[in-house]
């Protein structure tokens, strides 16, 4: 997991609540720090690992996805 990641990770599982991508990467910018170096395709393929693993679910509601675990 490289360190972009980690910090995506932190951010998801430090909250039970669910997000949309752009949300969560809204959360990760207003945090400052290293957050503001995440950006969007890290985002995304994070959230689509997380899924894959099978620690997140994804769920889609007319043309977006909203991730939860």
């Amino acid at each position: 997991m490289t360190q972009k990641q980690e910090v995506i990770f932190r951010q998801i599982f430090s909250h039970h609540d669910h997000y949309y991508a752009e949300e969560l990467l809204g959360h990760l910018r207003d945090g400052g720090g290293e957050c503001l170096q995440v950006n969007r395709p890290t985002v995304y393929s994070t959230l689509a690992e997380l899924v894959e693993a099978g620690l997140l679910q994804k769920i889609t509601i007319g043309n977006r996805a909203v991730y939860e675990h």
